[in-house]
């Protein structure tokens, strides 16, 4: 991948600069604080509050800027401190910066300051999230294709059918989800030692392209994170691509029934009161009105009892069996 090389020649100068700047910062600011102390008096305590919270800036900015800062205790017992200014644009942080930003996952704890690198990542953005996509998508096609080799048939008939078998089959999709979240907790519960529920969290919003970026994995880790995002990505978008069909039937199946049953009020409301003002039985009634009230039941039965093609595994082993498939990816917008 020569775009992360491109981002490192592009960043790499003003970020070592910056960080120059600002542990020379911090060691002045250290120098001030020290002449503060040993000048400050009880009257003068806010002078002494203001110059400590500049000190505290100055270690903020270092830190954010990737200073290391070495503490040192002389031979006399007093302590020093030296700054160290690493480059924050390692190779495997440029992977892993472009993997964010073809995901659209944006985590914000590394992003480009100068102009040409600001302008090269929106020409990136748009010319390779569209690539990253149609990645994932086949990614995705190929998890699929697993399923052939699953005993999901066997599963699915053992299983009543109706609204039994929906609920298991959609409760045996998310939790195959949720599965892969709890393997990719295990792993960075390993590697960042975080809690497990904490790792938990940081992968969900991970693959679902949140990307809140209270959690970031350390350089250590960089290159098992890219690898669990681009993985990730496929799983979830194909979890969340059934999921999205079967409220897709749901709705529409509900706006069917909705529909028919706003046409049929207004008859059957005047059908029912000629009933009780004349003492009619169901015989009297319209035999057209009296076909769509059947066919209406039928309707609600067949909702009660839906067929096994319409389950999210065998969806899912429908897009293993189609030569062409397409996957439908959830990613963030700003619309």
């Amino acid at each position: 991948m020569k775009s992360n090389k491109i981002f490192q020649v592009l960043e790499q100068d003003l970020a070592l600069q910056v960080a120059r700047q600002t542990g020379d910062l911090l060691l002045q600011e250290r120098l001030n604080f020290i002449k503060l102390i040993e000048n400050s008096t009880p009257d003068n305590w806010t002078v002494f509050a203001k110059g400590l919270a500049q000190y505290e800036a100055a270690l903020v900015a270092a830190a954010d800027a990737g200073v290391q800062v070495l503490l040192q205790v002389q031979e006399d017992g007093s302590t020093a401190i030296t700054t160290v200014s690493e480059d924050p644009w390692t190779y495997e942080l440029s992977v892993f910066f472009a993997a964010t930003v073809l995901t659209t996952i944006g985590y914000g704890d590394v992003a480009p300051v100068t102009v040409w690198g600001r302008v090269f990542c929106i020409g990136f953005a748009l010319l390779g999230i569209p690539l990253s996509l149609s990645f994932i998508a086949a990614t995705g096609d190929l998890l699929a294709s697993f399923a052939a080799y699953l005993p999901i048939k066997s599963i699915s008939a053992a299983i009543p059918k109706g609204k039994r078998r929906t609920l298991v089959a959609g409760l045996g999709t998310v939790s195959l989800l949720l599965g892969f979240i709890a393997v990719g907790g295990v792993m960075f519960h390993l590697l960042e030692d975080w809690q497990f529920l904490d790792a938990f969290y940081f992968c969900f919003i991970t693959t679902t392209t949140i990307g809140f970026g209270d959690f970031v994995p350390s350089p250590d880790s960089l290159r098992y994170c890219t690898a669990y995002i681009m993985l990730g990505l496929a799983i979830t978008s194909t979890v969340i691509e059934l999921v999205r069909r079967q409220y897709a039937e749901s709705w529409a199946r509900m706006q069917e029934l909705s529909s028919r049953l706003h046409g049929l009020s207004s008859p059957l409301a005047v059908a029912l009161r000629r009933m009780a003002l004349t003492g009619a039985t169901e015989m009297d009634l319209d035999p057209e009105l009296m076909r769509q009230l059947r066919d209406m039941n039928r309707a609600l039965a067949e909702a009660d009892h839906r067929d096994v093609e319409d389950d999210p595994w065998d969806e899912l082993l429908i897009m293993a069996e189609k030569k062409k498939r397409i996957t439908f990816v959830m990613y963030e917008s700003a619309l």
